[in-house]
């Protein structure tokens, strides 16, 4: 064959692999013959595709360094402006003691307000109130002050906690998620070593390479029987999944 030819072998060579990737499982062995026929004028040549196919998990524990809490204040009232008027006055004071408490105002958002009309209960067709709900977002950086924070937060109006939960900073997160990618990594290799040895073939390089994963968080509790609010982190587990399909000879 002349160099033309073999170029252009190389590059049908790639996408014939693309395509055998496609029929594999998680743990496969393949050893495909195409015939390039059509595909090369005038030639009768077959070419082989030789993949191994393996996958890792890798999972990384970390203790949380923030909690998100969901701090909230819900008003009542005939009329649909006062109540709103009230909750709006209630929430100020309630930010600027969640700020004493040292919570910056980067890291306060409103995750949702709402007003809805209060019906008789037992025809429910007048209204006999409003509503208002003002629900935010907060983020405690240090995790330590969560339970002073709500307090703080309840004592200047808030009367809604909604949720708590303990998470990790994105810098946190993206040095335990790169760990947990580095052993998962590593868990495909072995894997295809193992594989390979079994077989008695040599491992080239990696053809193609697939990733996923995802972060678990334990929720935390709150002693509601306390005075004061003590607050027990939960955990977090970052995990990571890597497909890697290998050339071998």
């Amino acid at each position: 064959m002349n160099d033309k030819t073999v170029r252009r072998i190389g590059s049908i060579l790639l996408v014939l692999a693309i395509l055998v990737i496609i029929a594999g499982a998680t743990s496969a062995y393949f050893d495909r013959s195409f015939p390039l026929n059509g595909l090369i004028t005038g030639s009768t040549e077959k070419i082989k595709i030789k993949t191994i196919e393996v996958s890792g998990t890798g999972i990384v524990s970390m203790a949380p360094d923030q909690a998100i809490v969901y701090i909230g204040v819900q008003t009542k009232s005939a009329d649909a402006v006062i109540s709103q008027k009230d909750n709006a006055a209630r929430m100020e004071k309630v930010v600027n003691a969640l700020m004493d408490a040292g919570i910056a105002k980067d890291n306060m958002e409103t995750s949702s307000y709402t007003m809805n009309p209060v019906k008789d209960n037992e025809k429910g067709e007048n209204i006999t109130g409003y509503l208002v709900s003002n629900l935010l977002k907060v983020t405690v950086k240090d995790i330590n002050k969560t339970g002073d924070v709500i307090d703080q937060a309840v004592k200047a109006g808030a009367n809604e906690i909604n949720s708590i939960s303990f998470t990790l900073s994105e810098k946190s997160e993206q040095k335990v998620r790169e760990q947990a990618l580095r052993n998962a990594a590593k868990a495909a290799r072995l894997d295809a070593d193992r594989l390979a040895s079994e077989l008695g073939v040599i491992i080239k390089a990696p053809l193609q390479v697939s990733t996923g994963g995802g972060i678990i968080t334990t929720p935390g509790s709150i002693d509601v029987k306390s005075l004061t609010t003590p607050i027990m982190p939960g955990g977090v587990t970052v995990s990571a999944f890597v497909s890697v399909t290998y050339l071998f000879e």
